[in-house]
């Protein structure tokens, strides 16, 4: 069964890094160097997946080497998202189930928090990237930055075993729990954190914090988790993995009691509504001074960017996804 889905509604315009061809064959490279593209066929799955040009799309105004350090922290990251898929041939990162998440998690927060380069160790790669990648990641932002970040590492791949708990027992979280944990086992959390970095973003604390910049990021995160369900779906259909229910589809489905047709067109209009959310909270920002005002309106664009480099990506870039539009 194919199933077309709805133009998602995000009226903004397309931008690409210059960069993106470089940190293209950059990240490539690098995940050679590291050894994470241990056989051909992993080779050609990543270089067809093109995930740097999804950090080009993402953070069109990053430095050349801010953007390398990124498309390879991504493409790490994709790499172990695909290791927790259980149809997946592959086990590049050796994390598979949830004891191995566990463990991986424990490493890799204390590699983060090591704050230093790592040697090579057979079968244990994948953390000297990390440590790679994170390290340079630090180069670019302060103290702060860095403890936000290795938390939000943290609760990404510990959403990811609330995730592979639920498979495990056939469970469709609710509506407000896939709220709440979408974005961490989505990743949107750590590529939002980049987005700060990427864009040079030099906000005081207080006012990253405030209510309204706080649901403007929260926005962003769920407009990119939705669309990725919705761009995933015929992936996740060919798999017929049905004990997986972590999808804003089937949890409409099941909370209307619609058809599979009828939940499809519920999630796209449950995502335009938020889209329409942001627009209208972004165009009614708070006033601070003139020098925070301006750094708030660029904080704002990087949001939108991240969302609207997603789609781009998703669309005309990648192998990761097939699907088509019903229009």
């Amino acid at each position: 069964m194919k199933i077309a889905i709805p133009r998602l509604y995000w009226p903004f315009p397309s931008f690409i890094n210059p960069h993106a061809k470089e940190a293209h064959e950059h990240t490539i490279q690098w995940l050679l160097r590291h050894n994470l593209l241990p056989d051909k066929a992993t080779y050609n799955l990543y270089e067809s997946q093109r995930y740097a040009y999804m950090t080009a799309r993402m953070y069109p105004t990053a430095e050349k080497e801010v953007l390398f350090a990124i498309s390879d922290f991504c493409g790490l990251l994709f790499i172990v998202d695909d290791d927790l898929d259980k149809k997946a041939d592959r086990k590049v990162a050796g994390v598979n189930g949830t004891q191995a998440l566990e463990a991986f998690i424990a490493t890799g927060v204390a590699v983060m928090n090591g704050r230093k380069e790592i040697p090579p160790e057979p079968g244990k790669e994948i953390f000297t990237a990390l440590a790679d990648c994170s390290m340079r990641l630090y180069d670019f932002g302060k103290k702060q930055w860095h403890d936000n970040f290795i938390q939000s590492f943290a609760d990404t791949f510990n959403a990811a075993v609330w995730e592979l708990k639920n498979v495990g027992k056939g469970y469709c979280p609710t509506l407000e729990e896939y709220l709440r944990y979408r974005p961490f086992f989505a990743g949107t959390n750590l590529a939002t954190d980049m987005s700060e970095v990427a864009a040079n973003i030099n906000l005081p604390e207080e006012i990253m914090q405030h209510p309204t910049l706080r649901r403007l990021l929260e926005l962003s995160r769920n407009l990119v988790s939705f669309a990725n369900d919705m761009f995933s779906l015929n992936k996740e259909i060919a798999q017929n993995n049905t004990d997986d229910k972590h999808n804003l589809v089937y949890i409409m489905q099941k909370m209307h009691n619609l058809t599979f047709e009828e939940a499809v067109l519920k999630a796209a209009e449950f995502h335009d509504e938020q889209a329409r959310e942001f627009i209208s909270l972004s165009s009614n920002l708070p006033v601070f001074e003139a020098t925070i005002d301006e750094e708030v309106f660029r904080y704002i664009d990087a949001l939108i960017y991240f969302v609207k480099g997603n789609i781009d990506w998703s669309e005309k870039e990648t192998t990761r996804y097939t699907f088509s539009y019903s229009e």
